[in-house]
C-alpha cells in the first residue's frame, strides 16, 4: 500500500533530478565559449546576437510602415482586384525595398530626423512624395500614358502632389536612396534622370528651357550621383550635371556643370569651384546676381 502523497515525493524527486542534470549539460550553442576567453567574451556573442536581433525587428517594423502607405495609395487611386495583385507581387517588394532605402538616407542625412526613422515614415510629406513616386513610377514604367495604368499611376502622382506640394512626374527617373527636403514646391519633369545619394531641397525645379514647342524627347536635366541642390535652384533644359556638384540656393543653370564642382550665388556675383582647386577656392564668373 502505497503511503500518502508518495506520488507527489516522486514527482519532487523527479524534477530534481532533471534540474540536476540540465544543470550539468553544455551549455546551448549561443552562450557557449572557450574557458580560456571568459566571460567577456560569452557576453560579447550575446551583445552580437540581440543587436542582430533589434536590427531585424526594426527592418520588419520599417517595412510594415511602407507597405500599408503604399496599399493605402492604391486603394485610393485604384480599382481593388487591381490594388490587391499588386500588393501581392515582386514588384511591390522592389519598391518597398527601393522606399527603405530612401528612408535610411533621409534618416542619416537630415538633421531634424530626431534619430527616428519612423517619424519619417509615418508622418514626413516630403518622404511620403518620394514613397509614392515608387509607386507611380513602377506602374508607369512600362504602360502606356493612355493605357488604365498609366491613368493610375497620373492619379497616384496627383494624389502625392496634393499631400506633399512636391510634383514628381511618374516617368522621371531616380536612382536610390534619394532625399527630398522641404519638398514643397519642388517640381521634377518627366525626362528628368537622377542619380544615386542625390539630396534636394525645397523648390528646386528640374524643368525644360522652353515654355511652348517643347520637344517630345528629352528636355529636361540629367543629375550624376552625389548631386546636392539647394533650395529654389532652376536647373533647366536638357543639361548634364557630373557627380558631386553642389549646387546652392537660387542658382538657374542652363549648362552643363562638370563633376565635382560647386556652383553658388553671392551678392558679388555668380561663383564656381574649379575641380582642380581646394574646397575653399572659388573662382568667380562675369555674370553678376540680381
Amino acid at each position: 500500500m502505497r503511503r500518502p502523497y508518495a506520488r507527489h515525493r516522486n514527482g519532487a524527486r523527479k524534477a530534481l533530478a532533471n534540474h540536476a542534470a540540465a544543470l550539468s549539460a553544455p551549455p546551448p550553442a549561443l552562450y557557449r565559449y572557450r574557458p580560456v576567453q571568459g566571460r567577456l567574451k560569452r557576453i560579447a556573442v550575446m551583445r552580437r546576437a540581440l543587436t542582430t536581433l533589434t536590427v531585424s525587428r526594426h527592418e520588419v517594423q520599417e517595412t510594415e510602415i511602407i507597405a500599408i502607405q503604399l496599399r493605402s495609395a492604391l486603394r485610393a487611386c485604384c480599382p481593388p482586384s487591381f490594388a490587391n495583385a499588386l500588393a501581392d507581387s515582386p514588384l511591390f517588394v522592389e519598391i518597398v525595398s527601393a522606399a527603405r532605402d530612401d528612408a535610411r538616407a533621409r534618416f542619416e542625412k537630415d538633421p531634424a530626423a530626431h534619430r527616428d526613422v519612423s517619424a519619417i515614415l509615418q508622418r514626413d510629406p516630403s518622404f511620403n512624395a518620394v514613397l509614392q513616386y515608387r509607386l507611380a513610377h513602377a506602374m508607369a514604367n512600362d504602360a502606356e500614358p493612355s493605357s488604365a495604368i498609366g491613368c493610375y499611376a497620373d492619379l497616384i502622382s496627383s494624389r502625392s502632389k496634393l499631400l506633399s506640394g512636391a510634383d514628381i512626374h511618374p516617368r522621371a527617373r531616380i536612382g536610390r536612396r534619394f532625399v527630398l527636403g522641404h519638398g514643397a514646391g519642388t517640381t521634377i519633369g518627366e525626362t528628368t534622370v537622377i542619380g544615386d545619394d542625390c539630396h534636394l531641397l525645397g523648390g528646386v525645379t528640374l524643368g525644360a528651357a522652353a515654355i511652348t514647342w517643347n520637344r517630345s524627347a528629352r528636355r529636361h536635366p540629367i543629375l550624376g550621383d552625389r548631386v546636392q541642390i539647394g533650395a529654389f535652384a532652376r536647373l533647366l533644359g536638357d543639361i548634364r550635371i557630373g557627380d558631386g556638384v553642389l549646387i546652392g540656393p537660387r542658382c538657374v543653370i542652363t549648362q552643363d556643370v562638370p563633376s565635382d564642382s560647386a556652383v553658388i550665388v553671392r551678392p558679388s556675383g555668380r561663383m564656381t569651384r574649379a575641380p582642380d582647386e581646394r574646397p575653399c577656392a572659388l573662382l568667380a564668373l562675369t555674370t553678376r546676381a540680381r
